[in-house]
């Protein structure tokens, strides 16, 4: 996995709250069954007390939320927690905290949930599995979940041309194929990744790793609006960004159906505390 220095980390997701009105917008949700999973293997109970860290907009926090949790949302972003606590307004047992988890003060406060969402990586490594220790309740559980686009069997052909889109307007593009999904236990590099960082803290029991394949479908609009939230695309030229966006946003348009499905295999790498 390509990795970032602390400031270009910083600089990358700070880009998110520049337009978090695209970003809620054009962010799917999360299956439900990654969180009936996730209630099951922690055991949380009617209402745990959860603390996520980098709420976004509320993808997963209202399923958090919905499923009874007492809920603290620590994001980066001012206008990304503006839209998350707008979000949220039903739930008065949630509520909405600016600030790097890293200078993050629970005030002594402490959870039965750690839960990040897409948002883990952006985190400074080699204290963040700490930092969420010291948050946690002896027998609390951190939960890390991380997406990756794949190409199961029956994925939509449409990337092939999107990736030669790529190729024109980048120079670079991708090899599209069918992609052999993990087997049930299967751990892959960046699960071992997490695990030694763990192991590091002398703070967590091994992890529990499952994984959640799914999908989604976009229109040629929604699909464009989605990547104008990947902060790799906002990284482009400006030229070459609304470039890109053409060329893809014509592949899917002309299209017999006018729509594009993405599938995601999403990781639940869930351990607890000492």
């Amino acid at each position: 996995m390509r990795t970032h220095s602390p400031d270009e980390r910083l600089r990358r997701a700070s880009s998110f709250d520049e337009d978090a009105e695209r970003y809620d917008r054009a962010r799917p949700t999360y299956p439900a069954e990654l969180f009936s999973r996730l209630w099951q293997l922690a055991q949380l109970g009617d209402s745990p007390d959860v603390a996520e860290i980098g709420c976004g907009t509320g993808q997963a926090s209202l399923s958090l939320a919905e499923r009874g949790a007492r809920l603290i949302c620590v994001e980066l972003g001012a206008n990304m927690a503006a839209v998350a606590r707008r979000n949220l307004a039903s739930y008065p047992s949630a509520r909405v905290v600016v600030s790097k988890f890293e200078d993050w003060d629970a005030g002594g406060e402490t959870v039965d949930l750690v839960f990040a969402a897409a948002s883990w990586h952006w985190i400074q490594p080699d204290a963040r599995y700490e930092k969420a220790a010291s948050t946690l309740r002896s027998g609390g559980h951190m939960a890390v979940v991380h997406s990756e686009h794949v190409y199961p069997e029956g994925f939509d052909p449409l990337y092939l041309s999107i990736q030669d889109v790529y190729g024109e307007v980048t120079g670079s593009r991708k090899h599209v194929a069918v992609q052999e999904m993990p087997k049930f236990g299967e751990l892959d590099s960046l699960d071992l990744e997490h695990i030694a960082e763990m192991e590091r803290t002398g703070g967590f029991q091994p992890p529990i790793v499952e994984r959640f394949l799914w999908h989604f479908d976009r229109t040629a609009d929604g699909y464009v609006d989605l990547l104008g939230t990947y902060s790799d695309h906002w990284a482009l030229e400006p030229d070459k960004r609304a470039r890109l966006f053409e060329g893809i946003h014509r592949v899917i348009a002309e299209s017999p159906t006018g729509s594009i499905r993405k599938h995601y295999l999403t990781s639940l790498r869930l351990a607890r505390r000492r």
